[in-house]
Formats: structure tokens, C-alpha cells, sequence
């Protein structure tokens, strides 16, 4: 492999830009240092493509590396780009806009918000940025009524928090679903449903609470009030509305369509 141009990008509006002009000029591979964010938008430029991603992770949750299973240690993902093995890798879809990880609807994409209004705050907490916000967004956050229309079912819930995931991890190394992966071409959803009467909010806590503690190993999914799925598409509609959270930027609100894109991405993996 022989490096033949280097562009930084010190803008992050620049980057859809600069990733274009370099397929353009017959790039066979892009190697890319960032977050997920990142990784995001460059999977957007490159989808469908014969371009190859190889991923160095250098941002806060580097959710995408750890569902690639790229080492976090420079040199280590360095040695995958230059020795590691090709690949193809699912992309999930919303409408018009692939995302990597997960969309999501709920306390996730209420600390987006956050996030975004307190830029310096990820900067200066790291991974405990998430855990911080999340806290207090989900001390503000009421249940909502969703419906989920999948491959050959519909169900109407009252939940807090909606993930559809296309890789395993989300939110700085919490596990979507146990048997998750890129590679498997279905979406995992997982919904952390209310059970409790209006007025009871308390009881709300208490289940984000002990689902938020099962998260890190998956044991979320066993909780009676997560529900959890696995398909290749479904459709999202909420009462209020919610904001639309994908791999950590906020891109429309419901209703929205998510589908699995199979082997849309080729990519680096670990030999």
C-alpha cells in the first residue's frame, strides 16, 4: 500500500467535500482517523462504492472501531489498515442517509442536544460525558407512544427510549443486542418501554436505571420492560414526535422509514 496524498481537514463541513474530490482522483483506499461522526459521514460518501475505509479511531465513543473490532492504540489500528483483510459491512438507512451505528429515538437523541449545546463538555469529560447527560435527560424525560411497523408486524408501546441498531455498539461501548454485528444484514431494535400509571414517573427512573445498568454486557434485552427485535426494516412513528438521533447528529424527526443496507460499505478488518 503506498500513501498518495494526505488531506486534513480542520473544518468538519469540509469533510463529505474532501472525501468526494479524493474518489474522485481514483483513491482505492481512505484512511481515516476520527470519531463516529466522522466514520459517518465518510460512510455516506462511500457507500455503494469500491472505495475501501480503513478506520483509525480517534474520537470519543469510537462505537464504529469496536463493532469493526480495529484496536483503539494507534499503532495497533495502524498495523490493521496496513495488514488487515477486506471486507463488506452492513449500513443502516433513514430516508436519504446511511448511519453506522444506531438511530434512535428518546433520552439518546435528547442528549444529543445536550452534547451539541456543551460542545467543551465531551471534550473535557471523554466517554463520561454520556453517562453525565444521559443522567439528566432521563430525570426530565416523559414516555411516548410509538408505533413499530416491522417486516410482518405492528405494535403500538409507551416507551422512553427507542435504539435500532445496525452494529453492535452505541453510546461509548453499550452492546445493542448480544448477537448484533455488521455483518449479519438485520437491524437489532431494542425499547425500553413505561410501566407505570401518569404520576408514577419515579417508576420510569427506576427501569432506565437497571436497564442502563445491563447495557455494557447486553443483559438488556432480558429485562421484561425491553422489548427486542431483530428485522430488516421498520418504521418509526411517535405521539409527540421525537427528534431522530443517527450515529450521534440529530437528522429529522418521526415518522421515518430504517432499513438494512447489506454490504454496503467495504472496509478494514483485523486479520
Amino acid at each position: 500500500m503506498r500513501l498518495a496524498a494526505v488531506f486534513p481537514v480542520d473544518a468538519p463541513e469540509r469533510l463529505a467535500r474532501v472525501v468526494a474530490e479524493a474518489v474522485r482522483s481514483g483513491a482505492r483506499t481512505l484512511i481515516v482517523g476520527g470519531g463516529d461522526g466522522t466514520f459517518s459521514t465518510v460512510a455516506n460518501a462511500l457507500a455503494g462504492s469500491d472505495t475501501i475505509l480503513g478506520a483509525l479511531p480517534l474520537g470519543t465513543g469510537n462505537d464504529f472501531a469496536r463493532s469493526l473490532g480495529v484496536p483503539f492504540r494507534l499503532g495497533e489500528a495502524c498495523a490493521v489498515v496496513a495488514r488487515g483483510r477486506l471486507a463488506k459491512v452492513d449500513l443502516g438507512r433513514a430516508g436519504e442517509r446511511f448511519f453506522i451505528n444506531a438511530a434512535s429515538i428518546g433520552v439518546t437523541s435528547e442528549m444529543t442536544v445536550s452534547l451539541r449545546q456543551r460542545p467543551g463538555l465531551k471534550k473535557g469529560l471523554g466517554r463520561l460525558a454520556y453517562p453525565t447527560v444521559a443522567l439528566g435527560k432521563a430525570l426530565a424525560k416523559r414516555a411516548f407512544t410509538v408505533g413499530l411497523e416491522t417486516d410482518g408486524a405492528r405494535l403500538t408501546l409507551q416507551a422512553l427510549e427507542v435504539v435500532v441498531g445496525n452494529g453492535r455498539y452505541h453510546g461509548a461501548g453499550l452492546i445493542i443486542a448480544p448477537e448484533a454485528n455488521l455483518r449479519d444484514h438485520v437491524l437489532d431494535l431494542y425499547a425500553i418501554l413505561s410501566g407505570h400509571e401518569p404520576g408514577q414517573l419515579w417508576r420510569d427512573l427506576l427501569v432506565l436505571a437497571r436497564v442502563a445498568k445491563g447495557l455494557r454486557a447486553g443483559r438488556h434485552v432480558a429485562d421484561p420492560l425491553v422489548l427486542h427485535m431483530r428485522t430488516r426494516q421498520v418504521r418509526l412513528e411517535a405521539s409527540p414526535g421525537q427528534a431522530l438521533d443517527l450515529d450521534g447528529e440529530l437528522r429529522g424527526r418521526t415518522p421515518v422509514l430504517l432499513e438494512c443496507v447489506p454490504d454496503a460499505l467495504r472496509v478494514i478488518l483485523p486479520a
